[in-house]
């Protein structure tokens, strides 16, 4: 998981997510519909993901008001409440992975289980690989003046 969502911090561009002409024959029909309903899957996933990730965020907002970090975990736990178990951890490591780098959730592409079915010692594990990817672009900015 950390290598997918390495890639995902890695991508630049947004993904093109244009549909094709469905005319022409029956073969070039048949391709651009079935290439149409990959790209629809992949942006419906976005989508999905991108909804999850603004949940956590909120969440994390709102946890933030609190000074002491025990105070910050129970306010976690009782949003947490709110949704099912495994929507709950897709939304809180989703942001957790991409709050440095949202726009990179983009090209995160990967089945919702398996985000659900981490553990929390994998998880931990890909968000420290991810703030330490971006602390080293960060440094790498201040040095060759770009942007992250």
């Amino acid at each position: 998981m950390k290598g997918i969502v390495l890639d995902a911090y890695r991508e630049g561009d947004d993904p093109d997510w244009t549909l094709k002409d469905e005319g022409g024959s029956l073969q070039q029909k048949t391709k651009a519909m079935s290439y149409n309903i990959t790209q629809r899957q992949y942006q419906h996933q976005y989508e999905e993901y991108l909804a999850f990730y603004l949940i956590g965020e909120q969440w994390y907002q709102e946890a933030a008001y609190l000074e002491d970090p025990d105070d910050q975990l129970q306010a976690l736990k009782g949003l947490a409440l709110i949704l099912p178990r495994r929507d709950t951890q897709v939304a809180l490591r989703l942001y957790q992975w991409f709050q440095y780098r949202p726009q990179a959730l983009m090209h995160f592409s990967t089945c919702r289980t398996k985000v659900e079915k981490m553990t929390d010692k994998e998880s931990k594990e890909v968000e420290r690989v991810v703030r330490d990817y971006y602390m080293q672009l960060l440094a790498l900015d201040n040095v060759l003046d770009i942007e992250c």
